[in-house]
């Protein structure tokens, strides 16, 4: 790549003044690299579009414990200048990389180094980003001070019989566009699986969500519906949260889902109230058999006399004398006095003995 800085002049197109670089962003680490260790050039497979083109990388450090990547696709040799611009001038505003690209683009022939067919060749894959040929590369590693990063990736050459990762996404793409952000993963961890598994257990996983959900809140619309009678506010709460699955909580398997805790809160308050009363009735029979038995007599009390004493009592209030006639009743109804008497008497008769009958026992117990 070295040797071919002669032939960097037949690349240039026309004189353009050079942009300023931003050397204030310049990557400090690059200075204080090992360079007795030849960094390790990594390759993968890239596959789209029914075509495999084997890119290399070399991993280089930025400040704040980040790193971004060289990439080389070997199909034909060209080198991805926006991660050449990340890797020497990591903090670099985007609008400097901007100026930088389209000045490169104005001054070098870089023409077929993305993979467009040349003079009637095959056209092979384009790959995300500006791409250029090795010997530009090489002139522009000097000016980014990169060259020594470089010269490893330069040389590399991929070994045919080894089968190295498949990648069916654009990860080298989308490391081209992002430089250092987005090709981390690939140094770390297989380059195929991040990015291509995650899609599968989306296909594989999500639908069966979609399918589970519907019986978990239906019967607690249900059930919150039964018991609103006994404890409005559970219920009232229940079915807010589960009202978007209101036209599916009608199968039968809602109760068997019901959270047990639920129930046993909604039962409790009943429970202690029959228990309270219970025990109260209880003393209540104690004390009456206690002071029968001590000869002191305790009144019945008589829920109707006491509903008839808790009445209003009546007011009577005299009206004028009327001046009309009263309508005499017709003899045949005072026929029929006598047959009303005698059932009111009867009636009242049987309910005295009715009275006599339950009370007497519990007065000489």
């Amino acid at each position: 790549m070295g040797a071919k800085h002669e032939d960097v002049v037949t690349h240039i197109q026309a004189d353009f003044p050079r942009p300023a670089l931003p050397v204030e962003h310049a990557n400090p680490l690059i200075r204080t690299m090992d360079y007795s260790k030849t960094p390790s050039v990594k390759y993968q497979v890239i596959e789209r579009e029914g075509q495999e083109i084997i890119v290399g990388r070399v991993k280089v450090s930025t400040p704040g414990g980040g790193h971004a990547f060289l990439l080389r696709r070997f199909d034909t040799g060209a080198v991805s200048l926006t991660t050449m611009f990340r890797a020497a001038f990591p903090s670099a505003p985007d609008e400097a990389e901007k100026i930088e690209t389209n000045w490169v683009k104005q001054t070098y022939d870089t023409a077929g180094a993305n993979g467009t067919a040349q003079n009637g060749g095959p056209q092979r894959l384009r790959l995300a980003g500006t791409w250029l040929p090795p010997d530009v590369a090489a002139q522009l590693a000097e000016s980014y001070a990169i060259t020594k990063v470089l010269l490893p990736l330069a040389e590399a050459t991929p070994d045919p019989s080894v089968g190295y990762r498949k990648h069916t996404k654009s990860t080298p793409n989308h490391s081209a566009t992002n430089g250092q952000t987005a090709s981390p993963p690939s140094s770390r961890r297989s380059p195929a699986s991040p990015s291509a598994a995650p899609p599968t257990k989306r296909r594989k996983v999500s639908p069966a969500p979609a399918q589970s959900p519907p019986p978990a809140p239906a019967p607690m619309t249900t059930r919150a519906r039964s018991r609103a009678s006994k404890s409005p506010a559970p219920a009232q709460l229940t079915s807010a949260n589960s009202s978007p699955s209101k036209p599916r909580s009608r199968g039968p398997t809602a109760p068997p889902t019901i959270p047990e805790e639920e129930t046993l809160q909604l039962s409790s308050p009943d429970v202690e109230a029959d228990i309270a009363a219970s025990q109260g009735l209880v003393e209540a029979i104690k004390a009456t058999y206690q002071d029968a038995k001590n000869g002191v007599k305790t009144p019945v009390k008589n829920l109707k006399r006491t509903a008839e004493e808790a009445a209003d009592k009546f007011t009577f209030q005299p009206k004028e004398p009327e001046t009309v006639e009263r309508v005499i009743v017709a003899p045949r109804r005072l026929f029929r006095a006598p047959q009303r008497q005698a059932a009111a008497w009867g009636a009242l008769a049987f309910t005295i003995g009715l009275g006599a009958a339950a009370w007497l026992p519990s007065f000489f117990s």
